[in-house]
């Protein structure tokens, strides 16, 4: 038997099947399906908006649809058959796009905040206001460019691509296969990757079996050894709660506590990746010794990331022990039977 014989045999068995199905019926196809078209037109419908350009909130929202996105693909990867233009590398330059002009909002954002709720002398409000106004140059010329993208050949290429499929979907043989079967293992192999990610040591002092915590060291430092590597290791927790959000209603235990602290996680060093970026744009544009131009924002960002480091810690000694581990990858092996498998018509969460 052929490929594609095959194939369109995974194509075949899927049509017809009832919209409604236990989660025990349900085909990775049809997961698959379902997840790519909620995700694909939570992003899409945010369009318009995005191009009136009054409210930085449909970018955001369009971001995320995108980011969701890309993350049913990784999940499904194995089951569906998509286009050139539907592909997760398609993706991921939209995005990139729509995610400078979000970052830039974010800036922007959180010096409005800065300058409107702490007290500051008048030389410094003048170096911050300075500051926004280039912020706001950059986004206009950003913003130019994603516009361009949003009404040129390369979106419209994206959104028919997903269309088409969504419409006349074409699967891969693992489309067959009952989700139920397949929910540990497409999250467990994840999950060790992220427990095994050296973001977890930064900080530590490992000797003779003991982990002792490490004071925060000078900016300098921090931004070349620390910063990199907990950028990296938010990035891989967004990943694996995005993925554990979309199955969550397979499991046996609730593992809401699991993927609540993935969030708390991945916002705490959010948080001191923005102090990263805001220092780092600072010093583009004021230059090495930017704190003395702005004083009082230099102690808030000293200030800041110490709070952030100690709200950290508990998460990172609790992820460094085995017990927790072991309780982690047990759950996330454990799913319900197939008789408490509920009815849905939308079984993803999301």
């Amino acid at each position: 038997m052929t490929n594609s014989t095959i194939q369109a045999s995974a194509q075949e068995d899927l049509r017809g099947r009832k919209t409604s199905l236990r989660l025990s019926e349900l085909m990775v196809g049809e997961a698959a399906h379902q997840a790519i078209h909620k995700h694909f037109h939570k992003a899409i419908k945010q369009e318009a908006s995005v191009l009136k350009d009054e409210d930085p909130e449909p970018l955001h929202q369009m971001r995320v649809g995108m980011r969701r996105l890309r993350t049913a693909l990784q999940v499904f990867a194995m089951a569906v058959d998509l286009p050139k233009h539907a592909q997760d590398a398609k993706i991921r330059k939209l995005a990139r796009q729509l995610g400078t002009v979000r970052d830039l909002d974010v800036l922007l954002l959180w010096f409005q905040d800065y300058i409107q709720t702490t007290p500051m002398p008048t030389t410094e409000t003048a170096v911050v206001e300075g500051v926004m106004q280039q912020l706001g140059r950059d986004r206009t010329k950003r913003a130019k460019q994603m516009f361009k993208l949003l009404r040129g050949k390369r979106y419209q290429n994206f959104q028919s691509a997903y269309e088409s499929w969504l419409a006349h979907p074409t699967y891969l043989p693992p489309a067959n296969r009952p989700m139920a079967l397949m929910v540990p293992d497409l999250l467990l192999p994840l999950v060790c990757n992220l427990l095994c990610h050296p973001g977890w040591w930064v900080g530590i002092h490992w000797t003779e079996r003991t982990a002792t915590p490490q004071s925060l060291p000078d900016d300098e430092t921090y931004h070349r050894d620390w910063g990199p590597p907990l950028h990296d290791l938010r990035k891989q927790i967004k990943r694996v709660r995005y993925q554990a959000e979309f199955l969550v209603d397979f499991y046996e235990t609730d593992i809401s506590e699991y993927t609540q602290s993935f969030r708390q996680m991945q916002d705490l060093l959010g948080e001191l990746q923005d102090s990263e970026v805001l220092i780092h744009f600072l010093k583009q544009q004021l230059g090495v010794k930017w704190a003395a131009a702005a004083p009082s924002l230099s102690q808030y960002f000293q200030r800041q990331r110490l709070d952030l480091w100690q709200q950290w810690q508990p998460f990172q000694q609790q992820y460094l022990d085995l017990g927790f581990r072991d309780r982690l990858r047990t759950s996330l092996a454990q799913v319900r039977p197939p008789s408490q498998l509920p009815l849905t018509k939308t079984p993803l969460s999301g």
